[in-house]
């Protein structure tokens, strides 16, 4: 017949009991409590230890490839994003130079325009009527080119805030890596530490079933031949006590 399982909610309510009784946390005391079968028990109880320890078994591991592997990814779309704004902000630069440079000939024009109209308002000359309108030209040119002006400057200043935005972010995204390495260094280095208790534990119990053995040839030759049961011997009993503590971890 087959055993009932035995759920992990059971196994957490027999730890609480012993807890509460103050006795010993062991698999054998759980097993007393549960019933069932002894490997689910196990499973149960290393499961409660991870969970103690802050470090669930079920977390999947990260490999150093992938790891490595997203590290690059994000720097280079980093960098592209990076020259890819930088050659907006030369590009928009160059433009900004010329409007610059428009604008001061404009200035320059309509200084000289303006020296012009004085003279010839000064000598009543005909052409003052046509200067006035060349002057006016100049005046919208001049308030164009500075609203083109203005508006190359907000853009300037939008891809350096955008540059600095994907900066921070880069930032934070490495120091984000740096925390996931450690995290998973420090759970690697738990799963070594559990792997090699159960390796001790499993070494233990060899060596418990060796002694058991070796005692056996021991007590059948020490039977009397009327097959009456001698009582246990300490070298017996001594090697069914280390079995026990060998499978209580």
């Amino acid at each position: 017949m087959a055993r009932k399982g035995i759920l992990y909610e059971q196994v957490i309510d027999a730890i609480g009991a012993l807890q509460t009784n103050k006795q010993k946390v062991t698999v054998r005391a759980i097993h007393a409590l549960t019933g069932g079968s002894m490997s689910t028990v196990l499973k149960h109880y290393r499961r409660w230890q991870s969970e103690q320890l802050g470090h669930p078994s079920d977390v999947a591991e990260i490999s150093p490839q992938l790891t490595e592997a997203l590290h690059n990814e994000m720097r280079n779309y980093a960098r592209r994003a990076l020259l890819a704004m930088e050659d907006r902000l030369s590009t928009n630069s160059g433009k900004l130079k010329e409007i610059e440079s428009a604008y001061k000939e404009a200035q320059r024009y309509i200084t000289d325009l303006e020296k012009t109209l004085q003279q010839m308002e000064q000598s009543s000359s005909p052409k003052v009527a046509e200067l006035e309108v060349q002057l006016q030209l100049a005046l919208q040119s001049k308030k164009q080119t500075e609203e083109q002006l203005h508006q190359l400057r907000q853009h300037a200043a939008f891809v350096e805030n955008h540059l600095a935005e994907v900066d921070t972010r880069l930032q934070m995204a490495l120091q984000e890596l740096a925390v996931a390495k450690e995290q998973i260094c420090k759970s690697e280095k738990r799963i070594g530490d559990l792997e090699q208790q159960i390796i001790e534990a499993d070494m233990r119990t060899r060596n418990a079933e060796v002694q058991l053995q070796e005692l056996l040839p021991q007590e059948k030759t020490r039977s009397p031949r009327n097959n009456t049961s001698p009582p246990k011997t300490p070298a017996t009993k001594s090697a069914a006590e280390e079995q026990q503590e060998a499978f209580e971890f």
